[in-house]
């Protein structure tokens, strides 16, 4: 056999041990593939098989050099699911020396009462970190859990506080009950858990993410206090596992702990007739603020059943809707009071409404509310109804100057109040506007409301804004110190304090309350320094 025989031999085995190592390799990889996924759960037929699995969970630290909180941690239970058994796994913190905090649905069903033992169900695994080695701990009973609210679905306060059998000498997190911004940037370390072949395995990584108030996906991060807040453009997706998560804020403190999520990805939403492309992942948290156990001062927008309420309330549109049902039983006094005047004709068609033609026909020109032709009509309906009747033409006979009244509804949010109880109230009010009507010369008739002396304008609206702003943070803030009584510098007590100061300014400048409350209507409605209306002969 020549040399460049034997040459071409060796080619052709090195070729053919080649290709059987690519299909070797190639093979492999399907497996990690199809045996290495996400995963929170595993079911079993049998007891011994759901066991196995819940004493083989492994938590690692993947944050660089190990760097993880001594505080972060997995947790795993196991229980019993109609004819078969389920592995399941979360995230957790712990809290205390023998004390963790998670989700209330990281336990089992049948172990969520306080005093319930969860010993050989529950265990808590921390991973071995830059300063500390790996331990797994038994859990030994449930210490207290957020109530459970069957109807509300899953964004409802979610957690619970659980006892280890053994101490632990790793220094606890530190809690906070401080409310959360909505803008707020926090950080969790959530466990990331894969199934390799029928067995749990998670990672711990460190997840920066922003509080998102008032989110579409949710309205119950509805004040810094509430119960739940809400975060979004997370730098890792917030999936199945992550629950029971501690959120920290910038000052390393647990604020609360990870209940829910939503993957919105790629998800359409419509809104007021406009479509939103959302992206990222979405998630709750339970504050810890709300939580007796570490907080002594229970805000009063804890209380997860005011959610409703206060929904209304942070939506402009809901709560004039709202406020117009509240107020109808006075529509008929109204109507009556206002057609009282016979020296004038009358419409009640809202289409005839002078602020409906404002805000659809002159608004949209000077004032940049929206683009949207349904936003805007919106708007103008609503707002108009709050003048139910409307001057239409003056008759003939009418004298060349008299007074003309139109009642109207207050609709004034910053008269909300809430109670140290979170208690909501406002008043259901009519008010009424005084217009100057003078006949022109064959050209009908002009009404013009009356209003304050321009050089008294300014400074008016420059106090009223100021007390509209502090009735403002009133209406949303519990102005009680510890031990009862008031703040003397709570935003209700500084209002008062401002609105007395105000009632003297216009006492001094001969500025009555009637005139006052024009303006307001001026300036709430976006009509301006003033207003004037063209009125015809009726025919």
């Amino acid at each position: 056999m020549s040399k460049s025989q034997r040459f071409v031999i060796i080619l052709k085995i090195i070729f053919i041990l080649v290709t059987i190592l690519a299909l070797i390799a190639g093979c492999s990889s399907d497996e990690v593939n199809q045996t290495s996924s996400a995963s929170d759960k595993l079911d079993f037929d049998t007891e011994t098989e759901a066991v196995k699995a819940f004493e083989a969970v492994q938590v690692d630290c993947d944050i660089e050099d190990k760097k993880c909180p001594a505080h972060a941690l997995g947790l795993t239970f196991i229980e019993k699911l109609g004819d078969g058994w389920q592995t399941k796994v979360c995230s957790a913190t712990l809290v205390g020396e023998n004390q963790i905090l998670t989700a209330r649905h990281c336990i089992p069903k049948s172990a969520q009462r306080p005093g319930s033992s969860c010993k050989g169900r529950i265990r808590f695994v921390f991973p071995e970190t830059n300063k500390w080695a790996s331990e797994e701990i038994e859990c030994q009973q449930v210490l207290a859990l957020s109530p459970f609210m069957a109807n509300e679905g899953s964004q409802a306060p979610d957690w619970a506080l659980l006892e280890m059998t053994d101490p632990t000498k790793r220094p606890a997190a530190s809690t906070t009950p401080a409310a959360i911004r909505g803008e707020q940037m926090v950080n969790l370390y959530p466990v990331y858990y894969q199934n390799h072949q029928d067995s749990l395995k998670g990672l711990i990584k460190k997840t920066f993410c922003r509080g998102n108030r008032n989110h579409l996906e949710s309205t119950h991060f509805y004040h810094p206090e509430s119960s739940i807040a809400t975060f979004n453009h997370c730098d890792h997706p917030i999936i199945g596992g992550n629950s029971g998560s501690g959120v920290f804020d910038q000052d390393g403190k647990l604020t609360a702990v990870t209940s829910f999520a939503i993957a919105i990805d790629n998800r359409e939403i419509y809104y007021y007739g406009r479509s939103f492309k959302m992206r990222n992942f979405f998630f709750g948290g339970s504050r810890v603020g709300c939580i007796s156990q570490f907080s002594e001062n229970i805000s009063p927008f804890c209380h997860y059943g005011n959610n409703r309420t206060f929904q209304f309330l942070i939506n402009q549109l809901r709560e004039t809707r709202r406020m117009i049902e509240l107020s109808h039983h006075l529509k008929d006094w109204v109507v009556r009071q206002t057609t009282s005047n016979s020296a004038l004709e009358w419409s009640t068609n809202i289409d005839d409404s002078f602020l409906y033609q404002h805000f659809t026909r002159i608004l949209p020109t000077v004032v940049d509310i929206t683009k949207d032709p349904i936003v805007i009509r919106f708007y103008a309906r609503e707002l108009s109804t709050i003048l139910p009747v409307t001057p239409q033409c003056v008759h003939p006979m009418a004298p060349n100057e008299f007074e003309m009244t139109i009642h109207y509804f207050e609709k004034d949010l910053t008269s909300v109040h809430v109670d140290g109880r979170g208690t909501v109230s406002f008043p259901v009010l009519s008010r009424s506007l005084l217009f100057d009507v003078k006949k022109e010369v064959g050209q009908g008739y002009q009404a013009q409301l009356v209003s304050m002396p321009l050089e008294h304008k300014e400074e008016y609206h420059k106090r009223k804004a100021e007390i509209v702003n502090l009735r403002g943070q009133c209406a949303w803030f519990n102005p009680r110190i510890p031990g009862g009584g008031w703040d003397p510098n709570s935003p209700c007590k500084m209002a008062d304090k401002k609105q007395t100061e105000l009632d003297q300014w216009m006492g001094q400048k001969g500025i009555d309350e009637k005139l006052a409350l024009q303006e307001d209507f001026l300036v709430g409605n976006h009509l301006g320094s003033t207003l004037l209306l063209k009125l015809p002969f009726c025919e």
